[in-house]
């Protein structure tokens, strides 16, 4: 019960948080222009108005999803058996 909790359920869940995180940085950075007003908070002024923070948010967002994909991939349990050479010597 455990091995199925850690080597699939987990990487999902890592996996969907990752990407749900470099969503909502893309979509700050996509959304605060057209939501900003005079009495808005400075944070999403610095979304909005400021070149350096939008870059880095989606270059963080662009780089946590790559992270994700990469790390938190769900093993395949067949894969091993299909990798490893035959062993007999039948056919050469």
């Amino acid at each position: 019960m455990f091995h199925r909790l850690r080597h699939v359920w987990l990487p999902r869940l890592l996996w969907l948080v990752s990407q749900s995180i470099a969503l909502c940085l893309a979509g700050a950075v996509l959304l605060a222009p057209t939501l900003l007003q005079d009495n808005s908070p400075r944070l999403m002024v610095l979304f909005a108005r400021d070149t350096v923070v939008r870059r880095t948010a989606l270059v963080g967002a662009v780089g946590l999803a790559v992270t994700a994909a990469v790390f938190f991939r769900v093993k395949d349990p067949d894969a091993e058996a299909r990798r490893r050479s035959p062993r007999t010597m039948a056919g050469a």
